[in-house]
Formats: structure tokens, sequence, C-alpha cells
């Protein structure tokens, strides 16, 4: 009967871990999946390659997910076998508690081999032939990737922008910039080009039309009625160099033995050679070793904090509380045995408490677990968050729904004025409204939070619940504490999920809008080629190259001149641009006349655009998602363009669940101090005007740390740390005991 038990435990604990895995593994692949079909898009592969690269890294998300899924699963099914009164059956069969434990610790063993395999084995080969796909697959650049008014550089160290589509399709007023280094690069000019496939390869026809090459100060240019662009054998941006994780477990042990002069079975490693192996890269080696084959070992670990469960009856009043605790505990473990990688040395030997922690840690909680399971009160809260919850969630949604009303309707009075002498369809400002509205609320969203704790403190009093709560022992700080988490969380899906949606919206918003604004002829745009500059002016029109911006000069730069008929006029090259104002002085000037080559020692010339200008047209950062953010970030500093921008949004964002969950505490303590006032008006215009206070303190603050008043990060906590002092001053005066 023992075996029978044990057999049925381990099905329904094996069933639910294997599909738990798969599902998940499958939805994080498809998002990854969607990631990886925009990067190929871009680089425009094959959908073969995409199709072979996304699925060759399902192993890996299968290997990262594993200790998680794992400890959710079984930490579910012992969970509901006690809550099922199934253990009881146990008992009276005769089977203890030690065996139950003896059985499931040794499953959790053979898992982790099964982890290790995985990790050590499968993994790092799927990688490499994913690799493998991006280094021998040519670019198959379709014509549909190259977006209109906009540079494309996609293809490395190739620019291409294009005015647009005629009505055939063709692309008109083509730019390309093929560089190998400021002095060594070719510009093709034409005024229309074509896609066409010729012997299974994507050819870019190009008509009437200049090709410029410039190799050591020296031009040639020729003029053509029609050219060929091939761009099969281009290299795009996206990196096909090994990586450490790539490589075979085995190779990175020889590559340990070689970097420290070691045997292995008395072979002589030194003559081996291995892909990647350096004294430079020593640490990521160790590193990968440590990920690859001590980590799986947690998974014993969190077996057994799992099984912790079994020492606790449901019939206690602590075990609600108990099993969160148990559940917390087990993703600190997993926690920590990813932050440990953070303290590998360069010696194998030097990491001893590291590869031991697994064993520490479980004897850590141990200790953890019969020492401290006392400190649980023994109240049961299940019943008072669900009620807390629900109430503040219903007055969230309708204060969102009423502010996204309000703000939708003063946007439509905006676009209905910008739009009344363009004619568009009636519906566009409507169109138009929805998706800028998004990104507009939220910047209101600490108000939203500010009202709607208002409104949930208001129902509670009306209700007289707060009173009943008292009564039965709930402090009102127990009442903070359960909101204020809530609006933690809200504020983490607010800039995980909410905040990529609206940029993106704002982002499209943005690109229709623009066809109507006189900024639609300007474009300024950081790439991995560099600052890029499109201008109209005076009848010319201008793409400008510069490697990067140093203060108000554009470094290493290079101009193309065109008539409105987009036929060129000449090229300037320029080591330093003077970009101060909207007259240019250009230092050293390089100009390519036809075939003559003029230099200039100073050369004027007129734009719509100075530095100013340059740096407010970059982008809207709204529009960006934070991913989009740490790229553009990226771009920057490689431009040795200022950050301060972009810091400070990046800042905000992943600050603004503190915040929000600051302000929902402020205006918790605000009508607590206020309950006896019986005018549920005046309770809430006490809170709107010291939010005012608040919302203008933290912009003070982020203005300050936008003109280097004081630094980034003080600009942020500061007005958090100081928030977070008044709210623990005021919230002792009503912390009943």
């Amino acid at each position: 009967m023992e075996k029978i038990l044990f057999r049925k435990l381990l099905i329904d604990c094996s069933i639910f871990f294997f599909i738990t895995l798969f599902s998940a593994s499958i939805i994080i692949w498809v998002f990854q999946a969607v990631n990886f079909l925009d990067i190929m898009i871009e680089d425009g592969r094959d959908y073969l390659v995409y199709i072979n690269y996304s699925l060759l890294n399902f192993p890996k998300i299968v290997s990262k997910v594993l200790p998680f899924i794992f400890f959710f699963s079984f930490f579910y099914v012992i969970s509901k076998y006690e809550l099922n009164n199934e253990l009881i059956i146990f008992w009276n069969f005769g089977v203890s508690k030690f065996q139950l434990i003896n059985f499931l610790f040794i499953f959790s063993i053979f898992l982790t081999f099964l982890q290790i395999t995985l990790a050590a084995f499968i993994v790092p080969n799927a990688q490499d032939k994913a690799r493998s796909f991006l280094r021998t697959s040519s670019v198959n650049f379709l014509e549909s990737f190259i977006k209109q008014k906009k540079f494309n550089d996609t293809i490395k160290n190739v620019t291409i922008y294009s005015d647009g589509k005629d009505k055939d399709g063709n692309l008109l007023n083509l730019y390309l910039k093929k560089e190998e280094n400021i002095n060594d690069f070719q510009i093709t000019y034409a005024k229309k080009g074509v896609f066409v496939e010729k012997k299974n390869t994507q050819i870019l026809v190009l008509y009437e039309g200049e090709t410029i090459n410039v190799l050591n100060d020296k031009i040639t240019n020729f003029k053509f009625s029609k050219s060929d662009f091939n761009l099969k054998n281009l290299e795009t941006n996206t990196t096909t160099y090994v990586k450490t994780q790539e490589v075979s477990s085995l190779n990175l042990i020889k590559c340990y033995l070689k970097l420290k002069n070691l045997k292995f079975f008395d072979i002589d490693i030194k003559n081996f050679t291995i892909e990647n192996c350096m004294t430079a890269n020593l640490n990521n080696v160790i590193k990968e070793l440590y990920k690859r084959f001590i980590i799986p070992f947690y998974i014993p670990t969190l077996m057994l904090t799992i099984l912790f469960l079994l020492l606790k009856s449901k019939e206690n009043i602590n075990y609600f509380k108990y099993r969160v605790f148990i559940f917390l505990l087990g993703l600190l473990i997993i926690i920590s045995s990813e932050m440990s990688l953070r303290f590998i040395k360069n010696n194998i030997f030097e990491n001893i408490e590291i590869f031991a922690l697994p064993i520490i840690t479980t004897f850590s909680i141990y200790l953890i677990i019969f020492f401290n399971l006392h400190s649980f009160r023994k109240k049961k809260m299940k019943t008072y968050i669900k009620f807390l919850s629900k109430s503040f969630l219903n007055s969230f949604f309708y204060v969102s729904l009423i502010m996204f009303s309000l703000i939708f309707v003063l946007n439509l009075l905006s676009e209905l004025d910008f739009f009344k002498d363009i004619n568009v369809n009636s519906y566009y400002p409507i169109y138009l409204s929805l998706l800028n509205s998004p990104t507009l609320i939220f910047e209101m969203f600490p108000f939203i939070f500010l009202i709607s704790t208002q409104l949930f403190f208001i129902n509670l009093f009306n209700n007289n619940q707060l009173s009943v709560f008292k009564y039965s022992g709930l402090k009102n700080s127990k009442i903070l504490f359960i909101i204020s988490s809530i609006s933690f969380i809200l504020g983490v899906i607010i800039i995980t999920l909410f905040y990529s949606i609206s940029s993106s919206l704002k982002n499209f918003y943005l690109d229709l809008k623009t066809n109507y604004t006189k900024d639609g002829k300007y474009l300024a745009v950081i790439t991995k080629n560099g600052l890029w500059i499109k201008d109209v002016i005076d009848d010319k029109i201008l793409i400008i190259n510069s490697v990067k911006i140093d203060q108000n000069y554009l470094i290493d730069a290079y101009i193309s001149e065109f008539n409105k008929d987009f036929e060129i006029k000449r090229n300037i090259v320029s080591q330093r641009i003077d970009i101060s104002d909207k007259k240019w002085i250009i230092f050293n000037a390089e100009v390519f006349d036809k075939n003559e080559k003029l230099k200039f020692e100073r050369l004027e010339m007129n734009t719509n655009f100075d530095y100013l200008l340059i740096q407010n047209l970059f982008s809207n950062l709204s529009s960006l998602s934070i991913l989009e953010l740490f790229e553009l970030r990226k771009n920057y500093k490689s431009l040795n363009y200022s950050l301060i921008e972009i810091d400070i949004q990046l800042l905000k964002l992943i600050s603004l669940p503190i915040y929000l969950m600051l302000m929902t505490i402020f205006s918790s303590v605000i009508m607590l101090s206020t309950k006896e006032l019986k005018s549920s008006i005046l309770k809430i215009s006490i809170g709107l005007f010291f939010s005012v206070l608040i919302y203008y303190l933290f912009n003070f603050f982020n203005v300050l740390g936008k003109t280097e008043k004081i630094d980034l990060f003080s600009s942020v906590l500061i007005p958090i740390i100081l928030l977070t002092t008044v709210n623990s001053l005021i919230i002792r005066k009503f912390n009943e005991k």
C-alpha cells in the first residue's frame, strides 16, 4: 500500500510539474519569439533562420524556469494534499513523515541531474547551433523592412534612407551610405529603388542616381541610369561572436585547466585550441561552470523547504502564514542562488564556500524554521486581505475610468482644434485621442492612487467598517500595509505592462501626427551607425551623419546636400562642426563638388537645427518602452551625448511603484487623521492640496537633477525619503494597540 501511495503522489507531482514547466516555457518562448521576430525583421533574416533560432532557444528557457516551476509545482501539490486531507491517508497506513520526506528528497536528486544535463550539455549545444544559424545565414532584406522617412541601420556599416513610396510601391529618393571609417566610404543616391529577386538573392535596383566613392581622401564618382545593390553578403548588426554560454562544458573545463596551467588525467591541455578562451574571460568561465554544475543542487534544498509544510497541520491557526513564509523562503533561495554568481572569484578553490552554499542554506533553513515559527501572529488575515483588496481595486477602477474619460475628452477637444483647418475624416481626432490618452493618464497615476485611497476610506467610514476592523483587532497600520502592498504591485504592473502599451501607442500617435506638423520634414535620430539628421531649408535637402556629439560640436561629420528634385549638389566632410546655433560653422571642411575637391578652413551653413533643437527632436521619451530607453541610452553614451534626460526618465519609471505606494500611504494617513470631519469633499480637498505639493516637490527635484544642481539619484531619492519620513511620523499617531 505504501508503494501505491508513493506512486500516486509522485505521479501527481510529476504530471503537474512537467505540464506547468512546458506551459510556462511555451508562454515565455512565445514572448521571446516575438522579440526574435523584431530582430530578424530588422536584420532582414530569412524566416527559416527565425524559426530555427527561436526553437533552439527553447531548451534555455526550460532550464531557466525549471527551479522555480519545480518549487511552485511541488509546493502546490503538497499543499493541496494537506488541504484535501489526503495526507491523512498516508498517516493512517503507517507512512511516517520521515519516509515521505526521504522519498521526495531522493526524487529531487533525480531532478537535479536532469537539470545538470539540461544546463551543462543540451543548452550549450542548442545555443551554439542557434548562433551558427546567425553566423551562416545571409541577409534577406525585403522591401517592407525599409520604413519611410527613417534612417535604417539594420545592415552593419550601412544606412539606408527613403523619402517614401510611389503608388506602385517603388522607393523614392534613396540615400545609401556604406562605410568602413571616416576616410573610406561609399554614398549612393537614386531617385527610385525597386527590390527584385535574382538567382534567389535579393537585389535593390537603383534608377537615375550617382555613386560617390571616397578612399583615403581620393574621390571618384559616376552617374547611372540603373544600378544593382546586392544585399546578400552584407553583415547585420546582430551579434554573431561565440559567447561563454555557448561553449560546451568539456571545453569550459579544458579552458580553465589551460588558463591555470593544470593537467587533466596526465593530458597536457596547453596545446588545445579552445574558442574564446582567454585570461580576461576566466571569471566568466568559472561562473558558467558554477551555473551548470552547482546551482542545480539548490533543487534538493528547495524540496526540503517545501517538505517543511508537513511539519505543521492545516488546523493550526498559523498554517496560512506558514505556507506564505515557506513560499517566500523558497523564492529567496532561488534568488540567492543566482545572486551568488556575483561573488565568484577567478580560482575554483577560492570559491569553496560558495560551492558549499546549498548545504549551508539547507542547514540555515532548518534553524530558521524551528526557532522562528513562533513569531507568527495567530490571527488569520485571509478574509480581511480579500475584502480590503477588492474594495481598494474597485475604487481604483472607477477613479481610473473617470480620469481616463476626462483626459480623453480634453485631448479630443485639443485634437479637434488642431484639425479644424485640416481636411481629415471626422473619426481621425477621436482615433488620435484614444492613442494619446494612455500616455497622459500615465502621468496622472499619482493622483489616481491618491483619490482611489480617499474613496476607499470614505466607503469604510460610511459603512462603519473601520470600527468593525478595530473591534476585531485589526490595526490601522495593518490596513495601510495591505493597500500599500496592493499599490506597489499595481505600480509594478503599470511600468511593466501598461507603460509598454502606452509608449507603443504614443509612438504610433507621433508617427501619425507628424504628417500634419511642420516638423515632419525634420528628422533627428541616433542609431548604431551614429547621429543622423534630415533637414529641408531653402529648397535644399540635407542628410547629415556624425560619429558622435561632443558638447556643441558634431565630430567626424558627413553632409550630403541635394536639390528639391533629390539630385546631389555637393558633399562636405569635417572632423568638427559647431552647432551652437542654426548657422553651423564647419571647420577644416572638405567639399566634394562633382569631380572637384575643395578645402575651407571655415565654412558656414544655414540649417533649421541647433544643439537644443537636436536635443529635443531626438525622440519623445514617453513613446519609448523601458527596453527601448536602455537601448537609446546605450546609443547616446556611444556618441558622448548627454544621458540626463534618459536617466531621469528611467529612474522615474523604476521608482514609480515606490512613489505610488507612498502616495497611497500618505492619502491614508490624511484620511485617518481627518476621519472626524463629516464632509467627504473637505477630506478629499485636503488630500488633493497636499498631493499637489508632493507632486510639485517630486518635479522640483527632477528639475534640479536635469540641470545638474544635484546628482540624478538624489533627485529621485530625496523626495521619496522625505515622503517616507512624513508618513512614518504621522502614522505613529493612529497605530492603535
